[in-house]
């Protein structure tokens, strides 16, 4: 199953939130575990097979997989349609089909934006400044920025000639009329308008200067009477291949589109949002928001189109992508069911429609206002979010066989069962909200009046408890249990005699809060399913990255009397209120919540573009680091080592996402206790500290499905065996995981290294003062050459881009250079000089930015290198300075 783009789908089609997704990839790596790759399967039957199997599960006395039969067996099956769903790409299919756009019929922008270039066409060129900008984007963008008058003024304060200025004013008049008298297929609001797109803003001075303007009005210019795509696109190509500063991809193609509607697409917000419906195509964009890259990106649209689609004008493409975006969004789900406030207060006293958990869950949203999303409804309840879904479908099942009522649907027919009982809408930060219907409100109302009386945001269920749940580690830890796993814990010892404290079990109920400790406060759950006689069920919420000690616990004033200190014998311990939100001070001090954040995404395309490497090379790297899990880059001084890891690891994750990134280098003092644990001096005595290795496989313990990589820069410049200790074997690809959790060298508690972490590390070839790199240590990874890119086609384009003329003599003298280190006995191609020197922070290499690099950089290192052959320096400082 491609991972990736199904996590994007359900974060951009479907606008589910981050925990929701990760629930939904959770359940679907689930039924993989057992069952197969879901793409093959898919490939094999359409799952069919599978959705009866999953069906059934329920009735099966052996279930094959490690779920609450109750509750999470639904949310399989919920995560396998939806998987369905973004396997059939329904939205596709009618973007293939989708019927043409004639230009001049659908808005009055195209043929503003032709009579504007042609009228720039005849004033001198040198003339033009960026209010000649400002005019011609105000031409492409919606009427309701500025209105009328605000053009009128712009071609006033254009440079166009008098004549050109009261021609274009006739232009937009005629416009205007044909607009007024809605000729024009695009509507905005229903009204009149004319313009496709909005705007940030209103000019671009300051943001770009009159060379830039007049570059891109002479691209204008120059494609306007052109016919030929292909040519077309070369032009734009050479104009653009540096972009333009202060000119986005979105403003620019919204001209370039007015002007080309059938060569130019519009990329956008909408279209960057919604791409990953083209995937599947192949249609993977590269750095779309940047203007340097949208050639490239039309091609690849272009490919798509003229293989695929019917359509030809590419706003046909834009107005399906902005339904899609806006697609249960700004959309209120208001269908009417035709059911009386009557009908649903005998609902409501029936059982056989509205059971017992349907009352309280129409309830509780009815205390928060009549509305609710699914994820205030799991804060609420303590529970999944996406455990809503399957028992208001049920739910509404039930109310469509009493009542015979009109069930809404969805666009492709199917029904939206969720829709009997609610209404909806899409909030401003995308999460959906359920909403009662107002006869089902009125009903609870009138039927539950008590609940007027009640004090604002009170629990309709009894308060809820607090509890400290103990694990031995010598027998099991809590370290096995995944995150939204549910495990059960007995309330009788091995030979069936009630525990310690038993009458705590007996209290336990559904939506508790547990403390989880093994020798230290190691994580927080929740209570799924109360007690039944013999075991009481708990689903475990979060690993602490940073445990709290017995030590520290048992030093605080306002912990000293609670039963787990004052009652050492037993399992399940009674916590206060007062406890409970103390420790929890303790732990969100230590382990602050992580706030979610979106991120730019980052592609193969771009790695290839930033790195200079070939395209195999990349493979190979990823192909080794997914195998073995940890990965060494060894290269020569300047290139790019640090730079490589930190890029794979994006083009991996598919995202600038630096919070799962660690980056340490190693040095000669560097030891298991900053690596890994050990105790610290303070201020009275030692306490035990966690190193940054160990904190990091906690996070990651804490994200099961994403990777999660470690940067080790420099590796081999510390003592491998002093720093990794007993990891060693942990890191091994078959040893993660953890069922190899072992003891560590300060502490009992068990400690294995997950899954999801990738680790790089850099050495230095270089450098004769380091040691070779440890020979077990050498076992678990694999090693990479990282060469000078020199003869790299991409990187003399940069090069060129920046130096001109000037490039080609750096890249010939580089590469003699390095041939003659190659040659030398004494050194070889691990003493080589990386191509990095001269990826310098600057728009433009002078000769002067040469010289230095040259004298202050590349010569004291051949100086190094030739210690003993001062004549062959004298040589080489004369060829890299004299041309």
């Amino acid at each position: 199953m491609n991972k990736r783009s199904f996590y994007r789908w359900l974060q951009a089609i479907k606008k589910y939130d981050q925990a929701t997704c990760n629930s939904i990839l959770s359940s679907c790596q689930k039924i993989e575990k057992y069952y197969g790759n879901l793409d093959e399967i898919y490939d094999k039957d359409k799952c069919k097979n599978l959705k009866q199997e999953l069906k059934e599960l329920n009735s099966k006395n052996n279930i094959p997989i490690d779920v609450d039969m109750h509750v999470e067996t639904a949310a399989l099956r919920n995560a396998l349609n939806l998987y369905l769903e973004f396997k059939e790409n329904q939205i596709l299919q009618d973007i293939m089909t989708m019927e043409d756009v004639t230009p001049d019929e659908h808005d009055g922008s195209y043929e503003l934006v032709r009579e504007t270039v042609e009228s720039f066409s005849k004033i001198d060129i040198n003339k033009i400044d960026v209010s000649d900008l400002d005019l011609l984007y105000f031409m492409a963008i919606r009427l309701w920025k500025g209105g009328v008058e605000y053009r009128i003024k712009k071609i006033e304060e254009s440079n166009l000639n008098s004549i050109e200025k009261n021609r274009l004013k006739t232009v937009f008049n005629n416009v205007i009329e044909k607009a007024k008298n809605y000729k024009y297929e695009n509507r905005y609001e229903n009204n009149w308008t004319i313009g496709m797109f909005g705007t940030g803003f209103y000019t671009f001075k300051g943001k770009l200067d009159k060379e830039d303007a007049e570059k891109f009005i002479s691209l204008c210019i120059s494609i306007k009477d052109l016919e030929d795509e292909e040519e077309i696109l070369k032009i734009a190509e050479r104009a653009l291949k540096e972009g333009i500063k202060g000119m986005q991809v979105a403003s620019a193609s919204a001209i370039l589109h007015c002007l080309k509607p059938n060569v130019f697409p519009i990329i956008n917000n909408v279209i960057i949002d919604t791409a990953v419906l083209l995937e599947s195509e192949g249609v993977l964009l590269v750095r779309p928001k940047h203007l340097a890259t949208y050639i490239e990106n039309v091609r690849r649209l272009k490919k798509f189109r003229d293989e695929k689609c019917t359509f030809r004008n590419y706003r046909a493409l834009d107005l399906k992508l902005q339904e899609v975006e806006e697609l249960e969004e700004k959309v209120q789900f208001n269908d009417p069911i035709d059911i009386s406030k009557e009908q649903w207060m005998e609902m409501l006293s029936n059982p056989d429609v509205f059971r017992k958990e349907d009352v309280e869950l129409v309830k509780t949203i009815y205390k928060m206002g009549g509305e609710a999303t699914a994820s205030e409804l799991s804060e609420f309840e303590n529970t999944n979010p996406f455990a809503y879904n399957f028992p208001v479908v049920h739910l509404a099942k039930r109310i469509h066989r009493y009542t015979n009522c009109t069930v809404p649907k969805r666009k492709n027919g199917k029904e939206r069962w969720w829709h009997v009982p609610f209404l909806g809408r899409y909030r401003e930060d995308k999460t959906f909200s359920w909403i009662l219907r107002p006869e089902l409100k009125e009903a609870i109302k009138e039927k539950y009046f008590y609940l007027e009386d009640e004090e604002e945001e009170v629990n309709i269920s009894e308060p809820i408890n607090y509890w400290w749940l103990t694990a031995d580690p010598n027998i099991w830890s809590f370290d096995n249990v995944k995150i939204g796993q549910t495990f059960t814990y007995s309330s009788r010892n091995e030979r069936g005699n009630k525990k310690r404290i038993y009458r705590n079990f007996e209290n336990v109920k559904k939506g508790d809060k547990v403390i989880l400790y093994e020798k230290a406060i190691v994580g927080i759950g929740h209570v799924s399913k109360e007690h039944d006689g013999e075991k009481i069920w708990v689903t475990k919420d979060e690993n602490l990255i940073q445990p709290i000690q017995y030590s520290f616990i048992k030093s605080v004033e306002g912990l000293k009397n609670m039963e787990f200190m004052t009652n050492l014998q037993g399992s399940l311990f009674k916590l206060t209120k007062e406890e409970y939100e103390l420790i929890m001070d303790i732990i969100r001090e230590q382990n602050p919540i992580t706030t979610v954040k979106t991120y730019n995404t980052y592609t193969k395309e771009e790695f290839l573009e930033e790195v200079f490497m070939e395209e195999d090379q990349y493979e190979n790297m990823v192909e080794l680091l997914k195998y073995k899990k940890n990965l060494i880059l060894q290269g020569p001084p300047g290139v790019g080592k640090t730079f490589v890891a930190k890029r794979i690891a994006y083009s991996i994750m598919g995202e600038k996402d630096s919070s799962r990134i660690e980056m340490i280098q190693f040095h000669q003092s560097y030891s298991y206790e900053d690596f890994i644990m050990g105790y610290r001096p303070e201020e009275k005595g030692f306490k035990l500290k966690y190193g940054i290795f160990y904190k990091f496989c906690r996070r990651a313990l804490n994200d099961p499905n994403r990777p999660y990589f470690f940067i080790i820069d420099e590796i081999n410049r510390g003592n491998i065996s002093k720093i990794f200790g007993e990891l060693m074997m942990l890191i091994e690809a078959d040893k993660r995981g953890s069922e190899y959790a072992i003891p560590l060298t300060y502490t009992e508690d068990k400690f294995y290294v997950p899954e999801n972490v990738y680790i790089i590390g850099t050495m230095n070839t270089a450098d004769r003062s380091l040691a070779m790199i440890d020979y077990a240590l050498r076992r678990r990874f694999c090693f990479v050459n990282i060469k000078p890119a020199f003869d790299n086609l991409n990187f003399k384009g940069y090069l060129e881009s920046k130096s001109g003329e000037l490039s080609k003599i750096i890249i010939e003298k580089m590469t003699s250079l390095n041939e003659d280190i190659e040659n030398d006995l004494s050194l070889g191609w691990g003493f080589s000089i990386g191509h990095s020197y001269f990826c310098i922070d600057k728009d433009t290499i002078t000769e002067e930015d040469y010289k230095n690099i040259i004298n202050y950089e590349i010569l004291p290192l051949l100086s190094e290198y030739w210690i003993d052959d001062n004549s062959k320096l004298m040589e080489w400082k004369r060829k890299l300075l004299e041309w």
